[in-house]
C-alpha cells in the first residue's frame, strides 16, 4: 500500500488531467516568484508526508487506521510541519488536521474535525469546482490546484493544494490526504480580487456599449474603441485570418502603426505552431526578444509606439479560432498585474468572437475573393482585347474600346464587381488599362483608344497616372453612375489629363441622368445596348434613339451606338441619325467586329 502523493508538480495549474475551476481572473494567481519559492519546499513537504504515511501503513498490519499509538505518532509528526495537512474519510469529512491548518484558517480543531473542507471556502469556488476535484481523487488520481479560502475572521487567503487518495495493501482507497501551502505572503490576494472585480465590470461595460452592425469591420472597430477606453489598455487590434497563413487587421484603436481602412496583410506569415499556442490560451508577448519570430516586425512596431506590454488572445466562434485580439499599454504601472489578468483578455476574445462570428463567415468569403483577385492582378491572369468603333457613314474604324477577358472565363462585369467588393476595383481597373496601353502600338495609329475607369479611379488620380505618356488620343469612359457624384471634383481631375476626352456610358439604360451630361459636358454619349437591341422593329426605341441623336447634334456631342449586331439595326440607326454630320454618329458591336487581340 502506498499514498499516491505526487513527488513533483507544475505549480499554478491542475496536473490531474481534469479541469480546474477557478474564479475569473485567478487561474494565473501563482506568480513566478511565488512558484519559485514554493517549489523549493514542495519536495520536502511531499517526501515527509509520504514517508510518514507509508511508514505508518507498513506497521499497520491490519490495513486500517486503528493503531492508536501509530496514529498519535503520525499526528505528532504532522504538527511539526509548517504546511496545512488534512486527512479526509471516504465521505470527504475531515478526520485529522494538523496545527498549521488551525493556525492558517483560524478555526479550532474542534470546529474543523468532522466538517467538510468547504468550511474554509470563500464563496469564489462553485459547487462544480469541489465536485470536480472529488471525482478526480475518487478515481485514484492526485489533484493539484489553488484554493481561494476565507479565514474565520473573514480575511481572504490563497492556498496551493495537493489532494491525493490513500490506498491500503489491496489498492483500495481508504481516505484522502490534503496538503496545502498558504500563498498570501507572496502576493496581495485582496488586491487581486479587486482587480478581478474591476475586470468583470470592464467586460460588462464593453458588452453594454459596443455598437454591433451588419458590417464586420464596423462592429470590430466599435469593440476596439471600447477596449481602449479602459484605464489600463491603450492599444487594441483585432486580426482576422487571411489567405491561410496571413493575418490582417480589421479594426484598430489607439495607435497609428496600421491603417485599418485598407484590406491588406499586416502579418505576412503566421506559422501553425504560433496559432496552436494562441489557441491554447492568451499569452503575453515578449517586449525584449522575438518570442514569435513570425510576427517580430509587428511586435517591433508596437514597441516603437511605446507599448510596455502586449497580450494576444484568440478570438473563437463555433469551436474554432476566427481571429486574434491584441491588447497593449504604454503605462509601466500596469505591467505588474498583466500576468494575473490573462483570463480577462481571454474573456474579451470570447466576447468579440460571439460578436463577430456570424459576420466573419461572409468576411472570410471576401478574403478568399481578395486573394483570388489579387493573384489575377499580380500574375496578369487576363488578356486585353479591342473592339472597333466605326463611323456609321463609312463603316470604317475611328477608334477602339479596350476590353478584358479573364483567364478563368468569368464574365468581366462580374469579375470587376467582385474586385470592387474587396476594395481591389481600382487596382484591377488600372492593371487592365495599363496592359491595354502597352499594346496600343499594335493598333492602327489614327484611331482613338477608349479606356474604362470608375469615378474613384478618376478622382484618386489613378486614371491620370495610367494614361500619362500615351501617344494616342485617349477617351475616358466612366463606368459607374451615382447621383452623389461630385461633378466639380471630376472636372478638376479631368483637367489634369490633358488630351483626354470623356465618354458617358449607359445612356438610355436608366443609370445615367441628364444632369450628368449637363455637368460633365462629355465628348461622347454611348447609347446602351438596351436601346439598340431590335431598334429596327421597335417604335419606342426608335423614338428614344432619334431624340438622343437630335440632342447630341444640338450640343455638339458624338453618339456611339453600342451592341449593334445586325445590318437592320445598323441601317435603322443611320436613318434615325441622318441629320448628324459624318463622324458624329458612331457604332460598335459584333456586326462591325468582335473584340480581338491586338
Amino acid at each position: 500500500m502506498v499514498s499516491k502523493v505526487p513527488g513533483s508538480r507544475d505549480h499554478g495549474s491542475d496536473n490531474s488531467g481534469g479541469a480546474r475551476d477557478t474564479p475569473p481572473g485567478n487561474e494565473q494567481h501563482l506568480d513566478s516568484e511565488a512558484a519559485e519559492g514554493h517549489a523549493k519546499q514542495d519536495h520536502r513537504l511531499e517526501d515527509d508526508v509520504r514517508d510518514l504515511l507509508e511508514g505508518f501503513v507498513a506497521k499497520d498490519t491490519r490495513g486500517r487506521l486503528r493503531n492508536v499509538k501509530m496514529l498519535a505518532l503520525l499526528a505528532n509528526a504532522m504538527d511539526q510541519i509548517e504546511f496545512s495537512i488534512l486527512i479526509l474519510d471516504l465521505n470527504f469529512h475531515i478526520v485529522f488536521a494538523n496545527v498549521s491548518a488551525t493556525r492558517t484558517s483560524e478555526y479550532s480543531l474542534e470546529e474543523i474535525v468532522g466538517a467538510s473542507p468547504r468550511i474554509f471556502g470563500s464563496g469564489w469556488h462553485s459547487e462544480d469546482f469541489y465536485d470536480q476535484y472529488e471525482r478526480v481523487v475518487q478515481a485514484g488520481l492526485p489533484w493539484h490546484g489553488v484554493f481561494i479560502n476565507r479565514r474565520k475572521s473573514g480575511a481572504i487567503y490563497q492556498e496551493d493544494a495537493t489532494i491525493a487518495p490513500i490506498f491500503d495493501e489491496d489498492e483500495s482507497i481508504i481516505g484522502y490526504v490534503e496538503i496545502k501551502q498558504e500563498l498570501t505572503g507572496t502576493r496581495s490576494v485582496q488586491g487581486e480580487l479587486e482587480l478581478v472585480r474591476s475586470d468583470q465590470e470592464a467586460v460588462a461595460r464593453i458588452m453594454r456599449d459596443v455598437n454591433p452592425t451588419d458590417n464586420l469591420r464596423e462592429t470590430a472597430q466599435s469593440f476596439c474603441d471600447e477596449v481602449v477606453r479602459l484605464a489600463d489598455i491603450d492599444i487594441a487590434i483585432l486580426f482576422h485570418p487571411f489567405g491561410g497563413s496571413k493575418m490582417h487587421a480589421i479594426a484598430i484603436a489607439g495607435t497609428s502603426v496600421y491603417d485599418p481602412n485598407k484590406i491588406e496583410p499586416f502579418v505576412d506569415r503566421v506559422s501553425s505552431s504560433v496559432l496552436e499556442q494562441l489557441a491554447a490560451g492568451p499569452m503575453r508577448l515578449s517586449t525584449t526578444r522575438a518570442e514569435w519570430p513570425d510576427i517580430e516586425q509587428f511586435q517591433q512596431r508596437l514597441l516603437e509606439d511605446g507599448a510596455v506590454w502586449v497580450v494576444a488572445a484568440s478570438v473563437r466562434f463555433g469551436g474554432k479560432m476566427i481571429g486574434a485580439l491584441i491588447c497593449a499599454s504604454r503605462d509601466p504601472a500596469t505591467e505588474k498585474s498583466v500576468d494575473s489578468r490573462l483570463v480577462f483578455f481571454e474573456k474579451l476574445g470570447s466576447f468579440v468572437g460571439a460578436l463577430i462570428g456570424l459576420r466573419s463567415e461572409k468576411y472570410s468569403h471576401d478574403e478568399d475573393m481578395y486573394t483570388y483577385v489579387k493573384d489575377i492582378i499580380d500574375a496578369n491572369r487576363f488578356t486585353s482585347v479591342f473592339q472597333p468603333i466605326v463611323d456609321l457613314a463609312t463603316s470604317q474604324p475611328v477608334g477602339y474600346e479596350a476590353l478584358t477577358r479573364f483567364d478563368d472565363g468569368v464574365n468581366p462585369a462580374q469579375r470587376f464587381a467582385d474586385a470592387k467588393v474587396v476594395e481591389l476595383g481600382i487596382e484591377l481597373e488600372c492593371a487592365t488599362a495599363a496592359a491595354a496601353l502597352r499594346l496600343e502600338k499594335s493598333l492602327p495609329e489614327d484611331g482613338f483608344l477608349s479606356l474604362n475607369f470608375s469615378v474613384g479611379a478618376i478622382l484618386g488620380g489613378s486614371a491620370a497616372e495610367i494614361v500619362r505618356g500615351s501617344k494616342r488620343q485617349v477617351v475616358i469612359e466612366i463606368t459607374e453612375h451615382d447621383l452623389a457624384i461630385d461633378y466639380p471634383a471630376i472636372r478638376e481631375a479631368l483637367s489634369h489629363m490633358p488630351g483626354c476626352q470623356l465618354s458617358i456610358d449607359d445612356m438610355g439604360a436608366g443609370y445615367t441622368s441628364l444632369s450628368e451630361v449637363v455637368e460633365l459636358e462629355p465628348s461622347f454619349l454611348k447609347l446602351d445596348i438596351s436601346l439598340i437591341r431590335n431598334v429596327d422593329t421597335n417604335p419606342t426605341r426608335q423614338a428614344l434613339v432619334e431624340s438622343m441623336c437630335h440632342f447630341a447634334k444640338r450640343v455638339g456631342v458624338k453618339i456611339i451606338a453600342e451592341g449593334v449586331e445586325t445590318e437592320a439595326e445598323a441601317k435603322m440607326i443611320r436613318s434615325l441619325g441622318s441629320a448628324m454630320q459624318s463622324g458624329q454618329l458612331l457604332a460598335q458591336g459584333y456586326f462591325f467586329g468582335v473584340p480581338m487581340s491586338a
